[in-house]
């Protein structure tokens, strides 16, 4: 039990670095003004994850209330919620790669702006230059929608597991002697 209560305690962790992330590249994109325009739908899917993330992390600590009130002879249905928590966090664990890897692309993107802005006079060199990093911005843009792929696909497997989980603890009665019935 106590495993899965430190899985839902790392998911909340994680929606708080997620929460930061969001705020850093809006920062960030509203003070490259123009040239961070693109950055601002980075930050809005980084927020769309986040929302995701914190929906995922309510459902986990729903369900660690749910277990922590079953008796020991709901053993089996245990083992069946902690198998989707595990899928939970492999899940919040692609999530916050993927964050990360935005981040680090944001930061690097933002870097050639400041450098852009304050080094060139709309030369050539500097629209060239800017042709490679909108390049970039759209490989990002790419990997964030492969990113929500990712996440529509593990939302499903999500809502499969606590499908059955339902039915499975619907199935379950407890006599007057505490012992487990399957009905």
């Amino acid at each position: 039990m106590q495993s899965v209560t430190t899985a839902a305690e790392y998911i909340q962790s994680l929606n708080t670095r997620i929460s930061v992330v969001a705020i850093n590249t809006r920062i960030e994109a509203e003070r490259a003004g123009e040239h961070g325009r693109p950055f601002l739908g980075i930050a809005e899917a980084i927020g769309d994850l986040l929302r995701e993330a914190e929906e995922e992390g309510r459902k986990i600590t729903s369900e660690v209330r749910m277990l922590q009130n079953l008796s020991a002879e709901n053993l089996n249905s245990l083992e069946h919620t902690v198998g989707a928590v595990v899928t939970i966090l492999e899940f919040v664990e692609r999530i916050d790669a993927s964050l990360e890897d935005i981040n680090h692309g944001a930061a690097y993107l933002l870097d050639q702006v400041d450098s852009l802005g304050n080094t060139t006079q709309q030369s050539a060199d500097t629209v060239r230059r800017l042709h490679g990093l909108l390049g970039e911005v759209r490989e990002q843009n790419r990997a964030l929608r492969e990113g929500a792929e990712a996440t529509q696909q593990g939302i499903a497997t999500l809502q499969q597991t606590l499908s059955t989980l339902g039915r499975n603890l619907a199935r379950l009665r407890v006599d007057s002697a505490g012992s487990a019935l399957n009905v």
